[in-house]
């Protein structure tokens, strides 16, 4: 009886071993997934930020340019 107390046991903790393991390596595994999600999050920003500063310094070039264009049709008028 003792015999089979102790196997039950012995098994009873390699299952409880078992889930943890796999437990565990879930963690890892969600952990891994959720900092590779947060490193694309992170590219796709810097992409959208260094896109919209191109944007808005080409926007800023035009308007120069067309003031000065203004201002050229301006003292032409004069």
């Amino acid at each position: 009886k003792e015999e089979n107390q102790l196997f039950y046991a012995e098994a009873k903790v390699k299952a409880e071993r078992a889930k943890t393991e796999k437990i565990l390596a879930l963690a890892t595994f969600i952990i891994k997934d959720r900092e590779h999600c947060e490193e694309l999050m992170k590219a796709e920003e810097d992409a959208i930020r260094k896109r919209a500063a191109s944007e808005l310094q080409e926007y800023v070039e035009s308007i120069v340019k067309i003031e000065k264009e203004m201002d050229m049709l301006i003292e032409t008028k004069s």
